[in-house]
C-alpha cells in the first residue's frame, strides 16, 4: 500500500511543493487507486459540531482565498470517516456562518456569498437528515458574519458581517422559528471575518478580532444576553481576521488558532479563561492558514482545511494536550485512553453523558444526561447508558457477551 507524498504543483508560481493524500495498492501485477470519501480542498466554509450525534457538519466553501465558485455540498465527519450528504442542498456559498442549536438539535446556516459574488440572506436548518429553508423576515444579506449558540438564552446569536463595501455591527437572535434584531445600548464596531464562541463556565458569548475594511482588529467583547461589554485590551492575541475560535472542553478554556493580518498568516495557538489570553506552544501542528474552521468536540478541538497563502487545503487536525493517548471511545463503559476514568466518570465523555453541560459549567437539573431515564441523545448507546437506552441485544460476533449468549452458543463473545 502507498499513501501520500510530495509533488510539484504546476499551477503554483515557482512550482510549490504540495502533499498528496491518495491511496494506491499493488497486487503484485498492477497498481490500483483506492478512493476514500472526503471533502476536496476548500476555504471559508461553514461548519459546526453536532454534539448530540457526535458529528462535525460542514457546508460549502471555496477553492481559493477569494473564490466564490463553491460546491453546494454537505459533509459530515462522524467518528473517523467522512460522509457526503445527498439530497436537496442550500445555495452554494463561501463565507456563510453556521451554529448548532443543542436545544432544538438543529444546525442553522445563514448568509454568505453566492457563486456570482453577491451576498445572500437565506436561512437553512439541518436536522441530520434534511435541509429545510426557512422563509420570513430576517437579517440583511451579508458575508463574513459570525453565529454562535447561547444555551443559557436558548438562541443562536449573529453579529456583524459585510454587505458589499458596508461593514455591519447589528446583533440578531434566532429562536428556532424566527429572527429578531436586538438593540443593545452598546455594540462592537462594524466588522467581518470575526468569530464567536460560547464559554459555558462564564456563561458568556465571546467575540474577538475581525476586519473593518481598514485593517485587522484585536478587540475582545462579551455578550451576556442583553449587553455587549468590551474587555480590557491587555494580553490579547495580535490583530487578525478569518481565524478559528472554539471552546476546548477538557481544558475548560477558549482556544484560538491561525488567521491572517494583511499578508501575514498565523499558526499560533492562544487560550483564554476570561479577559486574559496566553499563548500556548504546540509543536508539529498545522501550517499557517486562514479561512479554516475550528469546532469543539468532546475530547478537544477539530480544525479543518483553510487557505495558506498559496492554495486551499483539506487537512484535518485534532488539538489535544495528551496526544500520546488514544481517544476515549465513549461508546462503552471502558477506559480506552488509560487515564483511570471510564464512561461518564471521564470528562472526555461529556458529549454523551451531559450533552448540554461541558466540564466545569453549571448544569440545569432538567438538562439531558446519561442516567436520566431517557435515551435522549443519538449518541447514547446501550453500552454507555444502559439505564437510559436499555440492555443491548444479543448479537453473536459483536465481542460482547449479552443476554442469552453463552460460551457454547457464541464462543467468540463469551469466554
Amino acid at each position: 500500500m502507498l499513501f501520500g507524498g510530495f509533488f510539484t504543483d504546476p499551477m503554483c508560481p515557482g512550482g510549490c511543493p504540495r502533499s498528496r493524500d491518495d491511496v494506491w495498492t499493488w497486487n503484485g501485477t498492477r497498481w490500483q487507486e483506492e478512493f476514500v470519501a472526503a471533502p476536496t480542498e476548500r476555504t471559508h466554509h461553514a461548519s459546526s459540531y453536532d454534539v448530540d450525534r457526535g458529528c462535525l457538519v460542514m457546508f460549502g466553501g471555496g477553492s481559493s482565498a477569494m473564490n466564490a465558485s463553491s460546491p453546494a455540498e454537505t459533509w459530515e465527519l462522524c467518528g473517523d470517516h467522512w460522509t457526503s450528504i445527498s439530497g436537496r442542498q442550500p445555495t452554494a456559498r463561501v463565507s456563510g456562518a453556521m451554529a448548532y442549536d443543542s436545544i432544538r438539535r438543529r444546525t442553522v446556516l445563514f448568509g454568505g456569498r453566492n457563486i456570482s459574488g453577491a451576498a445572500i440572506a437565506d436561512t437553512s436548518v439541518w436536522d441530520g437528515t434534511t435541509w429545510t429553508e426557512v422563509t420570513g423576515v430576517g437579517p440583511s444579506a451579508r458575508t463574513g458574519h459570525a453565529l454562535a449558540f447561547d444555551p443559557v438564552r436558548g438562541a443562536v446569536l449573529m453579529f456583524g458581517g459585510q454587505s458589499s463595501t458596508t461593514y455591519l455591527n447589528d446583533t440578531w437572535e434566532w429562536n428556532g422559528t424566527r429572527w429578531t434584531q436586538l438593540a443593545p445600548a452598546t455594540q462592537p464596531p462594524p466588522r467581518s471575518d470575526h468569530s464567536m464562541t460560547f464559554d459555558p463556565i462564564r456563561q458568556r458569548l465571546l467575540l474577538l478580532g475581525g476586519d473593518n475594511g481598514m485593517g485587522s482588529l484585536a478587540d475582545h467583547w462579551e455578550w451576556d444576553g442583553a449587553t455587549w461589554t468590551q474587555l480590557p485590551g491587555a494580553l490579547l492575541p495580535p490583530a487578525r481576521a478569518s481565524y478559528g475560535v472554539a471552546w476546548n472542553a477538557p481544558r475548560k478554556r477558549v482556544v484560538q488558532f491561525g488567521g491572517a493580518a494583511q499578508f501575514t498568516y498565523f499558526d499560533d495557538v492562544w487560550e483564554s479563561t476570561g479577559p486574559a489570553w496566553s499563548q500556548q506552544f504546540a509543536s508539529g501542528g498545522p501550517m499557517p492558514r486562514t479561512g479554516h474552521s475550528l469546532t469543539p468536540m468532546s475530547s478537544g478541538v477539530l480544525m479543518f482545511a483553510g487557505y495558506n497563502g498559496s492554495f486551499a487545503t483539506k487537512d484535518l487536525w485534532r488539538l489535544r494536550w495528551d496526544d500520546d493517548k488514544v481517544n476515549e471511545a465513549c461508546t462503552l463503559d471502558a477506559d480506552t485512553d488509560e487515564d483511570g476514568l471510564a464512561g461518564c466518570a471521564d470528562p472526555d465523555c461529556w458529549g454523551v453523558c451531559t450533552p448540554l453541560c461541558p466540564p466545569g459549567a453549571p448544569c440545569a437539573a432538567s438538562a439531558p444526561r446519561c442516567g436520566d431515564g431517557a435515551c435522549n441523545s443519538a449518541i447514547e448507546t446501550c453500552r454507555m447508558c444502559p439505564g437510559d437506552c436499555g440492555p443491548c441485544a444479543a448479537v453473536c460476533g459483536d465481542n460482547f457477551c449479552d443476554g442469552s449468549e453463552t460460551a457454547a452458543s457464541c464462543r467468540g463473545d463469551c469466554p
